[in-house]
């Protein structure tokens, strides 16, 4: 899709925030609305969070079960690798 497309409103959902197709609606609707960039994003933002409310609950949750209050359990939480793999490749340093 070139940037000089019109937008159709029978397109396939996507994210606003990191998809071409999402920033170039933010930048038509603030210009057709006259409102700053940041200002719609503000309120994308709001919307999706709204809408997702109880999958991003869910996601916390189980992300804030895995967390042991060790350093590599949030080594491994933020890196996407598990506990075993991070010590295989050294492991965290003792807190001293």
């Amino acid at each position: 899709m070139a940037d000089t497309e019109p937008l159709e409103a029978d397109t396939e959902p996507f994210d606003a925030g990191t998809d071409p197709r999402g920033i170039r609606f933010l930048t038509y609707d603030t210009h057709l609305r006259d409102t700053p960039y940041t200002e719609a994003e503000k309120a994308y933002i709001r919307r999706y969070a709204e809408e997702h409310r109880d999958e991003i609950i869910a996601q916390v949750r189980a992300n804030l079960r895995k967390l042991d209050g060790t350093p590599g359990s949030v080594v491994a939480l933020l890196t996407g690798m598990s506990v075993e793999r991070i010590n295989e490749l050294g492991g965290m340093p003792d807190r001293r």
